[in-house]
């Protein structure tokens, strides 16, 4: 099953550098195999779906392809939905900050530059709030950004190795991440197939059909309940079942509805 990953690009469209069109970046992603690719906002957030793929290869083919394709260097940070879950629901300043666009998340390139912040954590930030987790570091800038410090101070430890969010920011990207896969038109008629199928399987466990007479069309309106062919129908079932979950890529149940078949 596919994975989920979030990719948040460093300082394109700000102002009139590092100028990138969403749908030029979606085409880009999508040509190299991802799927289901959306962006949120103009400021180069990327949602989308992969299969088996380390978070820092993906980062690096998305940072490589906008130079070389789309002519912008700009740092990439690739972290899962998972990941991202985890900052949204360990955030440990909601209770002191109250406006979302001053409470800001900068999310480290490599988690180990943790360690580099420790010496900023030691200082005395008032009425500013800074508190470092995992991967991330929380800042809240009461009196706005521009007239914030800390900013700043992380810039100049990390450079250009972690990219910041506004909380609000932050909240939709989870929000997106919780939403089902888009299908497109192959994995819709193999699932529908698949699911049919299945509840054919189950329309031939009350005769003396088998499975195949059914696939065939030559199954027997007539006969007392077979135990055996509920059983070969039930693992015939599960088998279908399993096959259209993976092409999915979720459960085929939260995807579509059950055709309506008399059983």
């Amino acid at each position: 099953m596919a994975d989920k990953l979030v990719a948040l690009i460093r300082g394109i469209n700000v102002g009139r550098a590092k100028r990138v069109a969403m749908a030029d970046l979606r085409s880009l992603v999508e040509s190299f195999g991802y799927k289901d690719v959306r962006t949120l906002l103009n400021s180069g957030n990327l949602i989308f779906s992969a299969r088996a793929t380390p978070t820092d290869e993906a980062a690096s083919r998305i940072e490589n392809g906008l130079s070389a394709q789309l002519g912008v260097p700009a740092r990439v940070t690739v972290i899962s939905a998972v990941e991202l879950a985890a900052i949204a629901d360990n955030n440990p300043l909601l209770d002191v900050a109250h406006d979302a666009s001053r409470l800001l998340v900068t999310v480290l390139r490599n988690p180990d530059d943790r360690a580099r912040l420790a010496s900023l954590e030691q200082q005395d930030w008032t009425p500013e709030v800074l508190v470092v987790k995992d991967r991330v570091a929380y800042l809240w800038c009461p009196h706005g950004i521009l007239a914030s410090r800390l900013p700043a101070a992380i810039q100049r430890v990390l450079g250009d190795g972690a990219t910041t969010r506004n909380w609000a920011t932050i909240v939709k990207l989870h929000n997106l991440t919780l939403r089902p896969n888009r299908l497109d038109s192959k994995r819709l008629v193999y699932c529908t197939w698949a699911i049919v199928a299945a509840s054919q399987m189950i329309k031939a466990a009350s005769h003396r059909a088998t499975p195949q007479h059914v696939l065939r069309g030559t199954a027997s309106a007539t006969g007392a309940p077979s135990k055996r062919n509920a059983s070969r129908c039930e693992a015939v079932v599960s088998m279908i079942t399993l096959i259209a979950t993976q092409l999915l890529g979720a459960d085929v149940r939260t995807n579509l509805p059950t055709p309506s078949v008399s059983i």
